[in-house]
Parts: C-alpha cells; structure tokens; sequence
C-alpha cells in the first residue's frame, strides 16, 4: 500500500482533471505531462523508500526511454541524511534537481504519544491558545461549503502574499476520500478553515484559510488540535503541517509560517528534495531557465 496520499490512484485520478496522465509503473505512481515543443515530463510524487527499490527504479528508467522524455523527477518521501539511499538513486543515473514540487523541508509532529504528552511537548504559547480558543467558544466541525473556503482562503493567500487556488482546484481536492474540509466557529463566523486528509500513516495539513476577524479567539490553534485529535483516531503516526523555511534562512518567505507551525510541538525534517534523470540534456538546459525565470524562489 502506498504511504503517501500522493501515491494513490486517487491522487491520479484528481491530477488528471488538471493535464496530468497518471500510470503506475514499477509500483509506484508516475504523472506525466506535455511540455511545449513535444517534450514529456514524467513525476513520481513522494514515493518511500521501500517503494524505489532497484526493480522499480530499471523500470521507471526504462519508462521514461519508452516515453521519450526530457526528464524523470522522483520527490521521494524520504528523511536525510541516509546517504546509501541517495547513493542508490545516483547508481540509476539521477541527480539533485534544481527545483522541487514538494517542500522539502516539513514539520512532522509525531502522534504515538498519548493526546495529554502531545500537547505538553508544544510550544507554551501553542497550548496557550489552544485553551483560549476553547474558553472562547469556538467550535470545530466538518462543513462542506467549499466556496466559503476558496473566498477565505483567497483572502488569506493574498494577505500572505501567495497566489490563490481557483475554487475548482479545491472542489475537485475535497471530493477525494481520504480528504476532509474542517471549520472553526464562533457563533456563526467562519474564523479558520483546514483541508487535510487524514490517510495513514500520515495526517497532512493540504491547506490552511484564517480571517482577521476575531482573531483573539485563536481559532487556527484549536483548528489544528483537533486534527491532531482526529489524525490519532485514524491511526496516522504523524502529522505533516507540510513547508517549513530551512533552518539557515532566517528571512525565508515561510519564516512567519514556520513561528506559527512550530507552535505544535513535533520537530523540522529535511527529505531527500527532487532528483533528477536527464534524458534530453539540451531541452532540460532550456526548461531550467525558464523554470528559474517563472519560479524566481527556486532554491
């Protein structure tokens, strides 16, 4: 079974209502994608270690010949440093790519503890507002209105200084199973909203929608207790509240982002980032450029 939500033919399934072909191949999921001027690009999205072994990894090669692409990204859902792993995909011809589609960097939050241990490992200010959301009255429950969520979550992207998903993308995302769209209340205001999918062994934060209307309520803290809460009853043992800034860049656009995650306890992990295997050098040169000029925080 896939340990990624990204793993799945469901995740297939709603990739292709955006131009993506999924197939699986060698085990794993592999999305592919029609470039200008007939070049294909060819994804694999956090597969896991035990899911790239040296079997899938002749065949992903081999596919990625048989389709005649410019380039086959893997974006494995793997924790450095394991040097070996990364020796391994080297000996299949992949490198360090120069961008990634996934963070990199993540903050987990390990759930096997008990729900009391959790909230006494989280930063004394996350606790804080947790309680104060609670003594404030703010409710938590599943809604279904998404186009309340794309309005708040455009508010909130742009605020943030973002750019907003369109209201299709998020219907399309909350009509996955494994994926559920949480509220936060007070009275009849809408303070925050979540989607996450609690698909074990991992609870992940897809994104996240606040207003700055009654904002001493600190409705985004209980919103994520509770999908702790629910993370547990599922059996997820983490809960990935997804990018994090890198340790070292103290002025990253996530650096606000990071103060407000790591509220919740848990610790930063570094993957193993995107590799790379090149089979068309000089349409991949050309495709870095203008990716680096479209995407200016390429790191």
């Amino acid at each position: 079974m896939p340990t990624s939500l990204l793993q799945t033919e469901e995740w297939g399934r709603f990739k292709e209502q955006f131009g993506w072909r999924p197939s699986r191949v060698g085990g794993v999921l592999v999305l592919e994608r029609s470039l200008p001027f007939g070049q294909r690009f060819l994804y694999v999205p956090e597969p896991s270690e035990a899911e790239l072994t040296a079997d899938s990894l002749d065949a992903l090669v081999h596919h990625a010949w048989e389709r005649r692409a410019m380039v086959l990204k893997l974006e494995p859902l793997v924790v450095r440093p394991t040097r070996s792993f990364e020796q391994h995909l080297a000996r299949h011809g992949f490198n360090p790519s120069f961008e990634t589609l996934q963070p990199k960097w993540r903050q987990w939050v390990a759930l096997e503890s008990s729900a009391e241990q959790i909230l006494a490992e989280m930063k004394p200010k996350g606790r804080y507002n947790i309680h104060i959301a609670q003594r404030a009255g703010v409710q938590v429950h599943e809604f279904e209105d998404v186009e309340q969520f794309s309005a708040l979550a455009t508010a909130t992207a742009r605020r943030q200084g973002f750019s907003p998903r369109s209201t299709d993308y998020f219907k399309k995302l909350c009509a996955l199973g494994t994926v559920t769209l949480l509220g936060a209340w007070l009275e009849k205001d809408l303070l925050a909203a979540f989607i996450v999918s609690l698909k074990p062994p991992y609870a992940l934060y897809l994104y996240g929608a606040s207003s700055q209307h009654k904002r001493e309520a600190m409705a985004p803290y209980l919103l994520h207790w509770n999908v702790i809460e629910g993370a547990k009853a599922a059996r997820c043992t983490t809960y990935d509240l997804l990018a994090i800034s890198p340790p070292d860049k103290p002025k990253h656009r996530f650096a606000n982002l990071t103060r407000f995650k790591q509220q919740f306890g848990g610790q930063q992990v570094e993957l193993v980032g995107a590799w790379d295997l090149v089979l068309r050098k000089s349409s991949y040169k050309a495709f870095r450029l203008l990716e680096k000029l479209r995407r200016p925080q390429v790191e």
